[in-house]
């Protein structure tokens, strides 16, 4: 080996600068490699791991918060007159299976619709979560506390639906019963809601300035090791020209 690589002689130096001229390139692909994978891993956490759990959180926030105003719209507006009916036929009006008719008002359905949105966020979320039992307990809380303000939702709508009242001004037992399902939404959903998009939020920042943090190093290294790569390369073909 030593003999192989002896400066003194023509071969011995075209045989070094080879080697050294293998090495960089070697090390221009691991460096290469390493750099795309941590590029990779960046790119995977945020767009299949963190980037959907804040989307969910966002999700349930808008949701949430939607409900809660379609809820305002149906008690404002007066349209609380039979939900829970079985559609026979389709459009506006709806018969019972007994032949009585039902409307479907749209802030009713609308309010429907945001509530199996925030449903289906929140089981999401708690796909999502995975081992992350602090976040897990959060979304497990926000559906039962769903579940809790959907219930003092229907009273208040069914209150308001057996009793007369002219539009705008619901009865004050059903107001009392939105009041007490605004207050849950206000100060127990709504924030726990935010704060679960706010940590997703925060994890997506952390991992993204980590992962580019890695990909400049990593483009350096990758500029380093081609110019060294090129330097050797370059005066191997100069001194073989020359000799």
């Amino acid at each position: 080996m030593p003999r192989l690589f002896r400066l003194h002689t023509v071969p011995g130096r075209i045989r070094t600068l080879t080697a050294f001229a293998v090495v960089a390139l070697l090390g221009l692909f691991a460096v290469t490699g390493v750099a795309l994978l941590q590029a990779r891993a960046g790119l995977r956490a945020v767009g299949n791991d963190e980037g959907p759990a804040m989307d969910a959180g966002s999700n349930l926030y808008l949701a949430l918060s939607d409900m809660d105003a379609q809820v305002t719209n149906v008690l404002l507006t007066g349209r609380e007159n039979d939900w829970l009916c079985e559609p026979e036929q389709v459009g506006a009006q709806l018969t019972r299976p007994g032949g009585e008719t039902c409307d479907r008002a749209q802030p009713r359905v609308y309010y429907e619709i945001r509530r199996e949105d925030a449903s289906r966020a929140a089981l999401q979320a708690a796909e999502l979560a995975g081992d992350d039992l602090v976040q897990l307990g959060t979304v497990l809380n926000v559906l039962d506390g769903l579940h809790q303000y959907d219930q003092r939702v229907q009273a208040a709508m069914e209150i308001a639906r057996q009793t007369e009242h002219p539009v705008g001004v619901p009865p004050q037992a059903a107001v009392e019963r939105y009041r007490a399902a605004t207050m849950l939404m206000t100060e127990d959903l709504l924030p726990k809601a935010y704060n679960l998009s706010l940590a997703h939020a925060a994890r997506v920042n952390a991992i993204y300035q980590d992962r580019r943090a890695a990909t400049v190093s990593g483009r350096t290294w990758v500029l380093g090791t081609g110019l060294l790569a090129v330097g050797l390369l370059a005066i191997l073909q100069i001194y073989l020209a020359g000799r």
